[in-house]
Formats: structure tokens, C-alpha cells, sequence
């Protein structure tokens, strides 16, 4: 009769051991999945918010000026500008890439980047269906240049647009 008992004592000790480290478990583990799957969807609307613009001449290198001239337009959705914090920029060369960080409320700078007409001025980001150029002093030698929206948070999102630099004829 004893022995009995102690099978079924044993069994039910188990059973509650085993639901103790479930719970135990799953009290850490769903909230980081969780966790992680809204960071991971945060960017699906911004695969396309940004792309350079044609309409001017610009996203090109002028040797007299040492200056790219970049043109970037936001897409026109306007649900979406509320969550963007700005745009990363990375210019492309044979075996190397430099990264511009351009970010709402930013300081411009005539040595590094800043509005076409007014290099010194704080940068804006383009807000839906709107298009801004910007001045970058750099050297020669950049081939082509990758866009990536940054949104609330200063989440990087995945890669925008990207184009092929040129000769400016006109800035």
C-alpha cells in the first residue's frame, strides 16, 4: 500500500515540476519574442520612403567645387513621416564605403554636409512627396550612393534606393 502512494506522490511532485519550469521558461522567453518581433516589422513601411531624385541633375560630383550634390526625395506617403528621424547615406567606392548621417534638427556643415543653398543651416529631412538637395564635401572617387531611412528610436532600416554617381554638368 505504501508503495502506491509514493508512485503516485512521485508522479504528481513530477507534474508539478514540470509546469513550474514551463511557466518558469515561458515568463522570459514570450516577452522577448515578443519583443523582438515588433522591432523586426518596424521598417516595412519604409523600403521605399526615400529615393534620389533625377529631376535636377543632381546625385553627382563636382571636381571644381570638391562637392556631391545629393537629391532625395520622400515618398508621398504622409502616415509614415511621422516615425522618420532622418537618413543614413552611404557613398560606395571600389573596396570601401563612407556613411553620411543626416537626422532632423541636425547642424550642417560646409565641410561635411549640409543644405544645397545654405551649407550651414540645421538639416532638414524630407517630409512626404517632398524633395531636398544637399552639399557634401568630399573626395573624389565615390561610385554610387545607398539610401537607409532611420526611424524612431534611431533604428536603421534596410537599404531604400540606390544610384549611380556622375559628373555634374550643371549645379
Amino acid at each position: 500500500m505504501k508503495r502506491g502512494l509514493s508512485d503516485v506522490v512521485t508522479t504528481v511532485l513530477l507534474l508539478l515540476l514540470t509546469v513550474a519550469a514551463v511557466s518558469l521558461i515561458a515568463s522570459f522567453l514570450i516577452p522577448w519574442i515578443k519583443g523582438s518581433l515588433s522591432g523586426s516589422t518596424s521598417c516595412i513601411a519604409y523600403n521605399t520612403y526615400f529615393t534620389f531624385d533625377q529631376s535636377f541633375g543632381y546625385n553627382c560630383y563636382d571636381s571644381a567645387a570638391s562637392k556631391y550634390y545629393i537629391s532625395v526625395r520622400a515618398e508621398p506617403n504622409s502616415s509614415s513621416a511621422a516615425s522618420i528621424q532622418g537618413f543614413d547615406i552611404a557613398l560606395l567606392k571600389q573596396g570601401s564605403a563612407d556613411v553620411i548621417h543626416v537626422r532632423k534638427e541636425q547642424q550642417g556643415s560646409c565641410t561635411g554636409i549640409g543644405m544645397k543653398n545654405d551649407c550651414a543651416s540645421v538639416l532638414k529631412v524630407p517630409e512626404a512627396a517632398e524633395l531636398l538637395t544637399y552639399a557634401y564635401s568630399g573626395s573624389a572617387g565615390y561610385e554610387s550612393l545607398e539610401i537607409y531611412p532611420v526611424v524612431s528610436g534611431g533604428k536603421v532600416c534596410s537599404q531604400s534606393h540606390s544610384i549611380k554617381l556622375k559628373a555634374c554638368t550643371t549645379p
